[in-house]
């Protein structure tokens, strides 16, 4: 029998139609929100904090160019791993998906 995961992580998750802004800070984004489909946002624009060479997070701004409109699944700071990042920040996980529209 499968054991099933719980879903508690659920709840820092946001799924939004967003715009990429600029690079913040090397390894983030800034992203420009127009949609959430699921969870929500503290703000318009929102920092998606990428690797900084110690975790498994997606960079995004090695990816896509300022103007690219995405849907990205974003979960929200818990750890800060640089002194930019906030817990209002947020980040992509390398397996979450990302697509161009």
């Amino acid at each position: 029998m499968v054991k099933q995961k719980p879903f508690w992580h659920l709840m820092y998750v946001t799924i939004v139609k967003a715009t990429v802004l600029e690079a913040v800070h090397g390894s983030g984004t800034s992203l420009k929100v127009h949609h959430s489909y699921y969870g929500s946002t503290n703000n318009d624009t929102v920092a998606s904090w990428g690797n900084s060479g110690q975790d498994c997070r997606l960079s995004l701004n090695g990816i896509y160019s300022p103007g690219d409109t995405i849907i990205a699944v974003l979960e929200r700071n818990i750890i800060c791993y640089t002194p930019y990042e906030t817990t209002d920040g947020h980040y992509a996980w390398m397996c979450a998906l990302t697509m161009c529209w």
